[in-house]
């Protein structure tokens, strides 16, 4: 892929981690999983899922740059 569409792709993945960081779709939802609130379900999950991201992120695109 080009230089330019690497970075428009993070750009697209972390505009849409700051969108999804607020559940704003189980907002007002009493909803309970194993008797845990299922938002700190999302959140425990969302948490998991950054460190995947940011992982990628510093492996194959910023440990790239510094190789330059």
């Amino acid at each position: 892929m080009s230089e330019l569409r690497v970075k428009v792709f993070w750009i697209v993945i972390f505009a849409i981690t700051l969108v999804m960081g607020v559940p704003w779709f189980l907002w007002g939802s009493s909803l309970c999983v194993v008797g845990i609130p299922v938002w700190i379900l999302y959140h425990a999950l969302w948490l998991v899922f950054l460190f995947f991201l940011f992982w990628l992120f510093v492996k194959y695109y910023w440990a790239e740059k510094r190789q330059k």
